[in-house]
This record gives structure tokens, sequence and C-alpha cells, in this order.
């Protein structure tokens, strides 16, 4: 055991989770009508207790079981049995690893939440997330980090690039079409409550994405490091190209808009993170604000 990786870990675990509560809660909620904050908090709540326990009596043995045909993982290791017996994963406790990959579980779900929230009922809300998060976040895990086929073949993700943005992107795009437009979307969008609340949530975001990225890297080195500020970089570089093309196309940037640009530089520096230089997470954040900006546009 590694004392100091294993201390590295957890402090990202506690980031990571802190993404999710207040995180994403603050973000969507200051983006919805004032009438839905509290829904959108219950909900995150909700999905990340529901993940928890999910994640303890299935979704880890799914991910991270030993692989059955490279599609998904033995049941053996439900209710992380033989986790807290000392084993190591590169010098990390199993268990302290489980748990910060749980804290991955937790994350992804909650992020669909924006895709459908004001539309369906909270009932549907938890049963939505259960089934999801078993039944496709835990198999792409595998797929990816768990010695699934797509690991096998040799795919470059070094934290989440498929597991969390593809997975939830095609899953909140399916969710938006299945329950379908707003009344009389696009002619009304709703303006956001309260902007002040969403760049909060960014900002947490933002602060825990580190964690994310840099965790994932597991060794409390020189690989962290890395990770750590190409992300960072993205994450600028996208705010002031997002906030300048912003600033030339509508005369003036806006709070949701900037805080949307770090988004899109934080996502784009996900499955890159490990493996580029600081200097490439500058071009690929500038390029992820300008592409971000006209596609929401």
């Amino acid at each position: 055991m590694n004392s100091g990786d294993t201390a590295w870990i957890l402090t990202s675990t506690i980031f990571v989770l802190f993404m999710t509560l207040p995180g994403i809660a603050m973000f969507y909620g200051g983006l919805m009508h004032s009438r839905s904050v509290l829904s959108v908090m219950m909900q995150c709540f909700s999905i990340t207790s529901i993940s928890t326990l999910l994640w303890l009596y299935i979704g880890y043995a799914l991910a991270f079981g030993d692989s059955v045909g490279g599609v998904i993982g033995s049941i053996a290791n439900g209710f992380f049995v033989g986790l807290a017996d000392g084993g190591s994963q590169s010098g990390v406790p199993d268990i302290a690893w489980a748990v910060f990959h749980m804290t991955f579980a937790i994350l992804t779900p909650a992020l669909i939440v924006g895709s459908y929230t004001e539309r369906i009922k909270f009932p549907a809300v938890l049963v939505f997330s259960a089934l999801w998060s078993t039944l496709v976040y835990a198999p792409i895990c595998h797929w990816v980090w768990g010695g699934g086929w797509l690991s096998e073949i040799g795919i470059m993700d070094s934290a989440g690039g498929v597991t969390l943005h593809v997975s939830v992107g095609i899953a909140g795009l399916i969710a938006a079409i299945v329950i379908g437009k707003r009344l009389a979307f696009p002619s009304e969008l709703p303006e956001p409550h309260n902007p002040g609340l969403a760049a909060t949530g960014v900002g947490m975001l933002w602060i825990g994405w580190l964690a994310l990225n840099g965790g994932m890297q597991v060794f409390a080195g020189r690989e962290p490091g890395i990770s750590v500020a190409v992300t960072h970089i993205a994450a600028a570089a996208a705010v002031i190209t997002w906030m300048t093309v912003q600033w030339i196309m509508e005369r003036r940037p806006t709070l949701v808009g900037t805080a949307t640009g770090a988004i899109a530089g934080l996502a784009i520096a996900t499955p890159a993170s490990a493996f580029v230089s600081p200097l490439s997470g500058l071009v690929l954040g500038a390029i992820a604000g300008i592409v971000c900006y006209f596609a929401v546009g």
C-alpha cells in the first residue's frame, strides 16, 4: 500500500462527489425556473443515494469484476465482497478504488437531469436513473476500464470521455427526443432564473473536475499534475474563446455563457488530459469554446 497514493484517491473521491452535491444541483437549479430549484436538488440527492446503493450491490461488480466475454463483469464482488480484506490496485486499497469510482457512478446519471428536468415526474427520475446506471453505465465502464472489449483494443480514455460524456450525451439526446420539445420551443426559451447560482455550481464543477481527471491517474506524482494542468488550462481557454465569440456575435458576454464555456473546456479535456501537453490543452479548450458556442446557438 502507498499512503500518498491512497490519500490522493480519497481526496479526489471527496471532490468528485462535490461535483454532484452541490455542484450539478446548483448549476441546473440556476438554469431552471425558480419553482424547479428544489425539485432539481431533490433529484440530485436521490440519485446520489440510489447510485451509491446500486454500486455497492452490483454496479462495482458489473464494472470491475472478472470479465465475461469482454462485455460485463462477474457479480462475485457484489456488496464489495472481499474489497475490505487488504487487496490493492497499484498500491491503492481496492475499497478506496471502488468508492472513488462510486462517485463516477453517482455523477453520470446526475448529469442527465438537465435533459428532462421540469418535464417528467419524480418517480420516473428514480426508475430511469436506477435502470440506466445498472444497464448502461456499469457495462460501458467495464468495456473501457474493467478489462472489457474496448480496453482490449486499446482505447485511450483518460477519465471518462466515453464512460461519462458520450454515454450521458446519447442518453440526454434520446431522453429529449422521447419526451419531446418544450411548449413554445424555440420561440420562448425560459431565461435562467439565477445565473449566479448556476455559475457557482460551475465553479464547484471546475474544482471537482480537476480531481476527477487527476484522480484517474492513481499515483500522486507527475501524471496527475499534468492531467490537472491540462484540464484547468483547457477550461480557461474555453472560457476566453466562448466569451470572445459571444462578445462579437451578441455585443456582450453573459455569465451563463461564460460558465458554459468552462464546462465545454472541462469536458473536452476529460478523455485527453493524461495524453497531451498543457499547450495541447490550450488548443483543445479554445476549439471547444468556439464549437460549443455555435452548437448551442
